[in-house]
């Protein structure tokens, strides 16, 4: 009901404005507003300097503000001519003869009536010109309505209000009565914009499509810059983030503004396919990706790396069968590879489970008399300890690097992100308001030797990949959900 009543309050406004100002008035307010909405939008880079003027630096008000502001230096421009096109005929046809005064005194009915007739077409010609321009006004706004509802109407909160509130009621009355698909035609804004408003939206209302997002191909690089970490560490902006708040607080909080204002960024989401990283949001896989054989995330396959293990090791007895798979179920939780788009290789979890030393196990079977009945060689399993405080807190980085395909093979070449972890105190059981005394630990080094992809087990679009650490091999599998 708000939409009508604002759309009939616009017409109805340019109607009665346009009858009080005259034809000519009315007409070049129609033109102005014709040629204002077509070219407004390319003009709107004269105007980039208006939002920093105003107070209103965030990039949101420089890419809205700049055209609105060329909107209506047009129209104000054209009207002032109509204006003054419109005063110097209506003097004209109110005195005839600006020089003859006599005339005029002496009230000459022909005279009157003629400006009669004059000012009752004037002002007819004004009406129908009004409504015309109150009907291209109606158009800019519902525009205006549909593009700004289109986002804002993605990224309803309950505390949503004033005119972000009012906003959305427009747009959801413009949708309900068919005013939106009108709008719609009109509304030839560029085709990120409505991208990026679906990725906003769809972010907005499921804050655990985060997680799957930092595995899209062209985002696994950024994810590890300085600042986009920092934005993640922020629980205060993480809150607002889960807790779905008011996108405005959102979007101008200093972090958030940070990222959306840096020009780096910028250029990197703009070279990236909005629609497919969307659809890989929706569905968890990419198909501009897809076939690829490595860019995207991989995570340790313990079940599959015990068993080509034990495949080389068929002697293995079962004790060390399942020392070894619990040893890497525990070791290697949380561990990952990722591949980005721009060659960059990353190694991150807790630990990697080398020092597996496979050993011969002669097994000696003697006689009542002393005598050797028998020999069994088996394999034992060497499993090295594992240091609890490594497996407490996040994955951290353990190694770093780029990689390349060259004709059907591909190799990696990382090092070491971190080759020294200080393990955290240990705490003693004291009595109640005794201060425990310092606890000064070694360093404990963790060494992450060079990082090499085996490529002749890497065929064309399988979802395992075989990855060589020193003389031990891992099994990764693809992160496809």
């Amino acid at each position: 009901m708000t939409i009508w009543l604002l759309a009939l309050f616009i017409i109805a406004f340019y109607a009665t404005t346009g009858r009080a100002a005259g034809m000519i008035y009315s007409l070049a307010s129609f033109v102005g507003a014709l040629v204002a909405a077509v070219v407004a939008p390319m003009l709107g880079e004269l105007f980039v300097w208006v939002p920093e003027l105003v107070g209103l630096p965030h990039p949101i008000w420089k890419a809205v503000l700049p055209p609105v502001m060329a909107f209506l230096a047009i129209i104000v421009a054209v009207a002032s001519v109509g204006g003054v096109l419109q005063r110097r005929v209506y003097l004209h046809y109110k005195y005839l003869d600006e020089h003859d005064d006599a005339q005029f005194l002496r009230g000459d009915r022909e005279h009157n009536q003629q400006f009669l007739r004059w000012d009752r077409m004037n002002k007819n010609l004004g009406l129908v010109l009004g409504l015309f321009t109150g009907i291209i006004y109606l158009v800019v706004v519902s525009v205006g309505i549909w593009m700004t509802g289109y986002a804002t109407g993605q990224v309803k909160s309950e505390d949503t209000h004033g005119g972000l509130k009012f906003l959305n009621g427009l747009y959801d009355g413009a949708q309900s009565t068919g005013l939106g698909k009108f709008a719609a035609v009109f509304g030839l804004a560029p085709v990120e914009y409505y991208e990026t408003a679906d990725l906003v939206g769809l972010l907005y209302n499921n804050p655990n499509a985060y997680e799957r997002l930092v595995t899209y191909p062209n985002l696994i690089s950024l994810q590890h810059r300085d600042d986009i970490k920092d934005l993640v560490a922020d629980t205060n902006l993480v809150s607002l983030i889960k807790g779905k708040s008011n996108i405005v607080l959102i979007l101008t909080h200093p972090k958030i503004l940070g990222l959306i204002q840096n020009t780096e960024l910028r250029a990197e989401y703009d070279k990236m396919d909005k629609a497919d990283l969307v659809s890989f949001l929706n569905t968890g896989k990419s198909a501009k990706w897809k076939d690829d054989p490595l860019v995207g995330y991989w995570r340790f396959d313990a079940k599959n790396t015990e068993e080509q293990f034990l495949s080389k090791y068929k002697q293995v007895l079962q004790p060390d069968r399942v020392r070894l798979g619990n040893y890497l179920k525990i070791a290697a939780f949380g561990l990952t590879l990722s591949f980005g788009t721009d060659q960059q290789a990353f190694l991150e979890g807790r630990m990697v489970p080398l020092g597996i030393s496979p050993q011969p196990r002669i097994t000696r079977k003697i006689g009542t008399e002393g005598e050797i009945m028998s020999l069994t060689t088996n394999i034992t399993l060497v499993v090295p300890t594992i240091p609890i405080n490594l497996l407490t807190g996040p994955p951290r980085m353990l190694a770093k690097g780029t990689w390349k395909k060259e004709g059907d093979k591909l190799s990696v070449e990382a090092g070491r992100a971190a080759s020294v972890l200080t393990l955290p105190p240990a705490t003693n059981a004291l009595p109640v308001g005794t201060m425990p005394p310092p606890v000064v630990r070694p360093p404990v080094v963790v060494p992450v030797p060079a990082l090499k992809i085996a490529s002749d087990l890497q065929p064309a679009g399988s979802n395992k990949l075989s990855v060589q650490f020193g003389n031990e091999t891992f099994i990764f599998e693809r992160v496809t959900d």
